[in-house]
């Protein structure tokens, strides 16, 4: 249950870039140097490197999906790369590659 009350003084994160913070009940999305979210149950921020929100806020958290719409138009930052795309959480994922680390040799030359 939502109660207002201030769980800590400690902030989640520092500000640094134009943008503004979204979230829902578990992810707070935000531009930090690159988009990046927090987590809310560890308290720990993580960036989604060499990816950009726009200056206008575009990490849109809607239907267990991260939707990234392009609104970087006539923005100036050193960010070469600006398209949309979406997101999806699959757990599975992690099994793709199976219980054991691959064996790695030395190119043989």
């Amino acid at each position: 249950m939502a109660t207002g009350k201030v769980l800590t003084k400690k902030p989640l994160f520092k500000r640094g870039a134009c943008n503004y913070t979204v979230g829902s009940d578990s992810l707070l999305f935000l531009r930090y140097k690159s988009a990046a979210y927090v987590e809310l149950d560890k308290g720990q921020l993580f960036s989604l490197r060499n990816l950009r929100s726009g200056c206008s806020n575009s990490l849109v958290a809607a239907g267990a999906l991260l939707n990234v719409p392009s609104f970087a138009t006539g923005c100036v930052c050193n960010y070469p790369l600006q398209t949309s795309f979406s997101m999806v959480y699959m757990p599975e994922t992690g099994k793709w590659a199976g219980e054991k680390p691959l064996p790695v040799s030395p190119e043989k030359k």
